[in-house]
C-alpha cells in the first residue's frame, strides 16, 4: 500500500490516505487513514472517512464548477477564476473581468450541480 498526504486548496486540512498503487485506476480504492491537521471548517469529532469525504466533496465541487465555467466561456482560463467558501461552506466563484457574463454562466453552473 502507498501512503500519501493531501493538502487541498479548499481548506487548511491535511489528510493522509492509502491506496494500492499497482491497482488499475478504475479499480483503485483510496482509504483515508488519518487527519493530520483539521481546519476550523472540518473539526475533528467525525470519523476520518467522514472528514475526508466532506473535504473531497468541497474540492470536487470546486473543480467541477471551474471546469464548467471554462467550458461555458472558452476564453476564460481556470487560473482567472477566484473561489472561496462562505461560512456555510457554500462555494463562491468570482470572474474578475467577466462581470457581464457572470450571472448567466453561474446560473448554468448552479443548475448542473444542484
Amino acid at each position: 500500500m502507498t501512503k500519501n498526504q493531501w493538502k487541498p486548496d479548499t481548506c487548511g486540512c491535511v489528510l493522509e490516505f492509502e491506496f494500492d498503487a499497482d491497482a488499475p485506476d478504475s479499480e483503485r480504492v483510496v482509504t483515508p487513514t488519518q487527519v493530520v491537521k483539521a481546519c476550523a471548517h472540518h473539526p475533528l469529532g467525525t470519523t476520518v472517512k467522514e472528514n475526508y469525504d466532506k473535504v473531497l466533496d468541497e474540492n470536487q465541487r470546486k473543480n467541477f464548477s471551474i471546469k464548467e465555467l471554462v467550458d461555458q466561456v472558452p476564453e476564460l482560463k481556470s487560473e482567472d477564476i477566484k473561489f472561496s467558501f462562505d461560512d456555510d461552506r457554500t462555494l463562491v466563484l468570482k470572474l474578475p473581468g467577466y462581470v457581464d457574463k457572470e450571472p448567466l454562466v453561474l446560473s448554468r453552473i448552479k443548475s448542473r450541480i444542484a
